[in-house]
């Protein structure tokens, strides 16, 4: 990871600032910044709880050990009166190299912005990994390009499977990062090869939510809701 907030980066209950059913959300919610209450831990297992000031809802996180992976729950609960609409999303920033490589199982490509984008050069759709530039030539989107300024975002939907990673280009190893489609139907990509920060870092984002939005998504019905409990 980039630095330490990346770590432990959960976002919740929003992404981008905003003001939304009479509340201020700050930039990238409010679990990523806050201290957690550790409930139990142990050798192989830590239960956190976190109660959030930003919106009436309380979540524990559990972190367990196990076989080689690492098993990570959440459980979010309402305690408004009325509905919840929310945004979670995991947010990894992994250190990467040229030659590493994206790993996802398919999907529908968009990018967040084109101004931000140094890589795709239209709104697409684009099918996963495969894109291309305004001069109608193929860009590999898996494939980590040499240092520079490049650097895109997109939001990745329509997922056969619900899972994410990197492989390393020079020892094959991978990183893979598996998760509930019921629960994250998009997954989001954050990469920077130089051009942002000077970061070389691909950040991997499951997400209950599309577009970063809350406001948005809530209006095109693309928000993660719980009822009261």
């Amino acid at each position: 990871p980039t630095d330490a907030d990346d770590e432990v980066r959960r976002l919740f209950p929003n992404d981008a600032p905003v003001s939304f059913m009479g509340r201020d959300l700050p930039d990238h919610g409010e679990l990523w910044s806050q201290p957690w209450q550790v409930v139990t831990a142990t050798h192989e297992r830590v239960s956190l709880r976190y109660t959030c000031r930003t919106v009436p809802a309380d979540v524990e996180k559990t972190i367990t050990l196990r076989d080689g992976t690492v098993d990570i729950s959440y459980r979010v609960r309402n305690l408004d009166v009325k509905e919840l609409l929310f945004l979670l999303k995991l947010h990894p920033a992994i250190a990467v190299r040229p030659g590493d490589q994206l790993l996802l199982p398919g999907g529908t490509v968009e990018p967040v912005d084109l101004q931000f984008s140094r890589i795709l050069t239209s709104p697409g759709p684009f099918r996963w990994p495969t894109a291309t530039d305004s001069e109608g030539r193929s860009v590999d989107l898996s494939r980590v390009p040499p240092g520079g300024t490049a650097r895109e975002f997109v939001y990745v939907r329509d997922l056969p499977e619900g899972w994410c990673g990197v492989r390393d280009g020079q020892t094959g190893r991978q990183l893979r990062i598996q998760f509930p489609l019921g629960v994250f139907p998009y997954c989001w990509l954050f990469m920077t090869y130089g051009g942002w920060r000077g970061h070389f870092v691909v950040v991997l984002e499951p997400c209950t939510n599309i577009p970063k939005d809350l406001m948005e998504a809530a209006r095109l019905g693309t928000c993660a809701r719980l009822e009261l409990g």
